[in-house]
C-alpha cells in the first residue's frame, strides 16, 4: 500500500488517493504486461488506485480503478513494493518472474524497478503517466516505465527521508542476498552477477579478465550493492530502511533489514559495506508474537516498526544493561542490581554518589522510557513480556525474584 504525497492535502491532484498491489487468481482481463510465458500464467498481479471520499473515515468508502496488470508465470517473484518518491512519483519493484533474462532485458518491465506518475495518460493503455526524464524513454525497443533493471527480486524499496534515496533489497538465488542504492539507468547485474560476485553455483568473485583487464561489472556497466550478505547467514532479505529516528541514536545514518526466512535483523553501514546482527531471530519471533515479519517500515518521526500477518510492532533493542554486548540473563541481573533490597539506587556512573545521575544512567541503558522495553511509547503488559522473555530463563528473575529483593 502507499498513500499519494499529497493524500492529506486538499486541492492536490494526490487527494485521498490510494495505491494498492493486489493478486487475481484465474484471471480473465488482458494484462497490460506480458511475462512471456503465457502457457504458464497461474494469476496476474493489478496495481490500483483508490479515492477515498472521507479520507477521515476509519472505513474506506469510494471510488477504484486499474492502472496496470502484469501476468504470473507463478506465485514467485511478481509484483512485490510500491513507494512515492520526493519527486511524487510512484516506484514499483517487480521480480523476474523466476525467469532470469527478462532481468536484463529492458523490453521487458520484470526485473525491474518502474517510475510512473499515476495521474499522468501518456501510457500505452492510457491509465498512468510516463515521467518524460525516465531513463529509458528514448530507447528503441525499451519498455519506458523502467528506471533501473538488472534485478533478480527486489521485494521491499524504501527512500531515505533526507536524502530521497532509494534502497532496494533484492534476494539472492544461491550465494548472496543484497541491499542496491537505486539510481535512474543503473543495471545491477543479475543474472550475470549475485550480489558482488559472478552467478554460478558458487560465489566466484569478479576479477579482472586475463586479456582484457575488465571484471565483469566493468564490460558490462554493471552495478554491485551496497550491502551483501551470504546466505548462509540469511535468506530473501527485508528492507531496508536508512535510519532517521531518535530512539537509536547509533543507528542514525544506517541501514536497518531483516530477513524473512531466518526472522534475524541487521544493521549496516551503507558507506562501509559493513553489517552487525541487531536483533537475533528467537527475540524476533517472540516479539512478533511467533510470526513472521514481511517488512520494516517508518513512521512519521523516522521509527522503525516491524509488519507482521498480524502485528505492527516498533523496533526495539533489549537493554544492554551491563554493557556486555548481548542481550540476555544477565542484563535482568543487572537490573536487580542496579537496586538496593529497600529500592535505593547503586552508584551506576562511578562517580561514588548515589544520586539523581546515577537514574540518569540508568534509564541512558535502556534507552527508553521508564520501563517501556519494547520502546512502543507506553508502559504496559507488554514491558514485562519483553523482560521475561529475555531475562527469565536463568538467574534472579527466573527464581520468581520480581522485586530484586533476594
Amino acid at each position: 500500500v502507499a498513500l499519494h504525497p499529497g493524500f492529506a492535502v486538499e486541492g492536490d491532484p494526490g487527494y485521498g488517493k490510494i495505491y494498492t498491489i493486489s493478486v487475481e487468481k484465474q484471471p480473465q482481463a488482458t494484462p497490460d504486461f506480458d511475462s512471456r510465458r503465457s502457457e504458464d500464467v497461474v494469476m496476474h498481479s493489478v496495481i490500483a488506485e483508490w479515492t477515498a471520499d472521507d479520507i477521515s473515515a476509519p472505513r474506506f468508502v469510494g471510488s477504484s480503478r486499474e492502472i496496470m496488470r502484469f501476468d504470473q508465470g507463478n506465485r514467485f517473484h511478481n509484483v512485490n513494493d510500491l513507494a512515492f518518491g520526493p519527486d511524487n512519483h510512484l516506484y514499483i519493484a517487480i521480480g523476474e518472474d523466476t525467469y532470469d533474462l527478462q532481468a536484463s532485458d529492458l523490453g521487458s518491465v520484470y526485473g525491474k524497478i518502474l517510475r510512473i506518475d499515476p495521474l499522468g495518460s501518456n501510457s500505452a493503455n492510457g491509465k498512468y503517466g510516463i515521467p518524460a526524464d525516465n531513463p529509458f524513454v528514448n530507447v528503441e525497443n525499451a519498455a519506458p516505465e523502467v528506471y533501473a533493471y538488472g534485478m533478480r527480486n527486489p521485494w521491499r524499496i524504501n527512500f531515505d527521508r533526507e536524502t530521497g534515496a532509494l534502497y532496494a533489497g533484492d534476494v539472492g538465488f544461491n550465494s548472496i542476498e543484497e541491499i542496491d542504492l537505486v539510481e535512474a539507468g543503473k543495471n545491477y547485474g543479475w543474472p550475470r552477477k549475485e550480489g558482488s560476485f559472478l552467478h554460478e553455483f558458487e560465489a566466484i568473485p569478479d576479477v579482472p579478465n586475463e586479456v582484457t583487464g575488465l571484471t565483469i561489472a566493468e564490460q558490462f556497466e554493471l552495478t554491485d550493492p551496497i550491502l551483501e550478505l551470504d546466505r548462509t547467514d540469511t535468506t530473501s532479505v527485508i528492507g531496508g530502511v536508512l535510519y532517521r529516528g531518535q530512539r537509536f541514536p547509533e543507528l542514525v545514518g544506517k541501514l536497518v533489514f531483516g530477513s524473512w526466512n531466518n526472522g534475524d535483523i541487521f544493521v549496516g553501514d551503507p558507506k562501509t559495506g559493513s553489517i552487525e546482527l541487531l536483533m537475533e531471530k528467537g527475540a524476533v519471533h517472540e516479539y512478533m508474537n511467533k510470526e513472521r515479519y514481511v517488512s520494516l517500515n517508518e513512521d512519521l518521526d523516522g521509527e522503525i516498526y516491524l509488519v507482521g500477518g498480524w502485528e505492527i510492532r516498533a523496533l526495539f533493542r533489549t537493554p544492554d544493561f551491563n554493557r556486555s554486548g548481548d542481550y540476555d540473563w544477565t542484563d535482568g541481573d543487572a537490573i536487580c542490581n542496579a537496586f538496593g533490597s529497600d529500592g535505593s539506587l547503586h552508584d551506576l556512573d562511578g562517580d561514588l554518589k548515589t544520586n539523581i545521575n546515577d537514574l540518569n544512567t540508568f534509564l541512558e541503558f535502556a534507552n527508553a522510557l521508564p520501563g517501556d522495553f519494547d520502546v512502543d511509547g507506553n508502559v504496559d503488559f507488554d514491558d514485562f513480556l519483553v523482560i521475561a522473555t529475555h531475562f527469565g530463563t536463568e538467574g534472579l528473575w527466573s527464581q520468581g525474584d520480581a522485586n530484586c529483593d533476594g
